[in-house]
Formats: structure tokens, sequence, C-alpha cells
């Protein structure tokens, strides 16, 4: 529940104000599918992060896993829900594909985040000696 809060708050509000600002001024139409683009990956990295801080540590890496995995699938219900089915946008069928591989990239730097942050330190061996 956490990582879908965390992913809505920061990929509204910004969406938002620039759909509001486009009333306004035409010319910041343009800019709204580059923004919501720039945004997923930071949201899948916030999202898939944050819902594991809410986990046990033993759990994280699993779990990073897991929040990942059912993040894409949201991500492609709502796609597939909203529009993007039986070719509606008929010039670019398949846009929402490059959204999903941007929004699972941010994802994925958030598991191995997790992953090298959950990592048990190395251990020194007798005569190694530490590099810096």
């Amino acid at each position: 529940m956490v990582a879908c809060f965390v992913s809505a708050a920061i990929f509204f509000p910004p969406g938002f104000v620039l759909m509001f600002l486009s009333f306004r001024f035409q010319e910041l139409g343009v800019l709204i599918p580059y923004v919501s683009y720039a945004l997923l990956p930071v949201m899948g990295f916030c999202g898939v992060y944050s819902g594991c801080r809410c986990l046990e540590r033993t759990s994280r890496r699993f779990g990073s896993i897991v929040l990942l995995v059912v993040g894409l699938a949201y991500y492609v219900h709502w796609m597939l829900f909203l529009g993007y089915r039986e070719g509606q946008n008929e010039a670019h069928p398949y846009i929402w594909v490059v959204g999903l591989v941007v929004l699972a990239l941010g994802g994925l730097g958030a598991v191995i985040f997790v992953f090298r942050q959950s990592s048990p330190p190395r251990k020194k061996l007798a005569g190694e000696v530490m590099r810096r």
C-alpha cells in the first residue's frame, strides 16, 4: 500500500500542475508526455524502495522483486484498461510498452539497490589488505 501511495504522490502532482498550466499556456501541452516518461523511473524506484522499507530486513530482497512484478502488472492492467486495447490508438498502439520499460528500469534500480544494501558485509580474511 505504501508503494502505491508513494508512486502516486510522485506522479500525479507534477502531472496535474503541468496539465492545468497547459490550459493557460498551450505550448506546455507538448511537454506532458515527456514529463510523464521522465517521472516513471523515479516512480518505479521510489515505489519499490519505499515498499521494501516497510518489510522486515530478512524479507526485503524477495519483497523488492515481488513489488516490482506487482507494480509492473498494475501498470499493464491500467494501460490496457484505460484505452490502449485493441488498437484504439491507431498511430502508436504499443506506446505504453515504452512506459513499461522505463518504469521497469526504475524499479530494477531499486531492486539492485535493496540487494546491495541488504547484503551481509564481507568478512576480512587473515592477511587480506583492505582496499579503498
